[in-house]
């Protein structure tokens, strides 16, 4: 009887070690961040119907507010200079766009230069391309294809937040109750 009562007191007390020591644990509440950063890129469009010279080389800006439940939102400026054909100014444009960091829906206006006259369209944003169309009253609907340098946007991550007086252990992933944690 003496024997098996030590084995079944040692598992005991270890089950009951967080307790004995004062840790009761529990998942932290996620908390969703959000980053905003602004990136320069550059790109080539070929307009569709068009040849296989690229029709313009484009430069812009692009701000993105990233959060950390994957939703982006921003708005993207850009200038395009026309190549084919020669070196002149082609297009300005202003987008604003909203989707997740792996694609975002475009909806874009400006005014071309080369044909004089306001435009608009919706384009899809995909990491390295965006694919759209542009409408011109009196010069109709032209699509485009345009590879470009940015890639997919980041996820800020979600912040691990515990109750009011008790800890976040980074080691665990957990929380606490009451407890003063050495920093990890």
């Amino acid at each position: 009887m003496k024997r098996a009562s030590v084995p079944l007191l040692l598992a005991g007390l270890m089950l009951s070690g967080a307790t004995l020591a004062g840790f009761t644990t529990y998942a932290p509440t996620m908390v969703g961040n959000s980053k905003t950063d602004t990136k320069a890129y550059a790109g080539l469009r070929w307009d569709i119907p068009g040849t296989f010279v690229p029709a313009a080389l484009v430069v812009g800006v692009r701000q993105a507010k990233a959060k950390s439940n994957g939703d982006v939102t921003g708005v993207d400026a850009s200038m395009a200079i026309a190549i084919a054909g020669g070196v002149k100014p082609d297009k300005l444009r202003l987008k604003g766009f909203t989707g997740d960091t792996s694609s975002q829906w475009e909806l874009g206006a400006g005014y071309n230069f080369n044909t004089p006259g306001f435009f608009f369209g919706p384009s899809l944003n995909i990491p390295n391309l965006t694919v759209g169309a542009d409408y011109q009253p009196g010069a109709g609907l032209k699509g485009y294809i345009m590879p470009h340098t940015l890639g997919k946007q980041k996820t800020p991550a979600a912040t691990p937040t515990c109750n009011t007086g008790d800890t976040y252990n980074s080691t665990t992933g957990l929380c606490q109750v009451g407890a003063v944690m050495p920093p990890a």
